[in-house]
């Protein structure tokens, strides 16, 4: 009888855990949309009016970034930085590759992201600041999408979790 109800606390907690883990996705998201909108802006800062050269930019953008968007951006900057045979454009898409999966985020921020990478380093500052304007108006737009999202699925997550493990631990019982 004992190890039914070991058993049956390892279910909940399992199930526990896995609700707070998909809620802690629903939180991150917009958090880190939020993260890569301040390092687009700082990107359109170093570019556009300090006339940074990018490999400086993407560091300096890193740096105001934790987590896995702060490693997306310092990632392109040492692509970029050891790597002069590949472009702008190819070492941010490089990038992302490598650090997506890290993050909470969607195919959506993706997708914009791959359209701002798109125009890196191939026109001068001016153009190269509307493409970064474009990509935060699109982000900030998604970033409210995901807030919703959050408010929505966040707690329900957590409850599902808990109470699915219970109601699987009852069945077990």
């Amino acid at each position: 009888m004992m190890l039914k109800w070991i058993g049956a606390t390892c279910v909940v907690v399992a199930a526990a855990a896995t609700g707070f883990r998909q809620a802690s996705r629903y939180a991150r998201r917009p958090r880190e949309i939020r993260q890569v909108i301040a390092a687009i802006g700082r990107l359109e800062t170093e570019v556009g009016f300090a006339t940074t050269p990018l490999v400086e930019a993407l560091e300096a953008a890193a740096a105001s970034c934790a987590g896995p968007v702060g490693e997306l951006f310092r990632t392109a900057a040492r692509l970029m930085d050891s790597s002069p045979h590949l472009t702008a454009a190819e070492c941010f898409r490089r990038a992302l590759e490598r650090s997506w999966r890290y993050t909470a985020m969607r195919g959506a921020e993706l997708q914009t992201l791959w359209q701002m990478a798109a125009s890196l380093g191939v026109s001068d500052r001016h153009d190269q600041v509307r493409h970064f304007r474009m990509a935060v108006s699109r982000l900030e737009a998604e970033e409210r999408v995901a807030e919703e999202e959050r408010r929505k699925y966040e707690p329900m997550c957590r409850h599902l979790g808990v109470l699915g493990g219970a109601l699987a631990a009852v069945l077990l019982l």
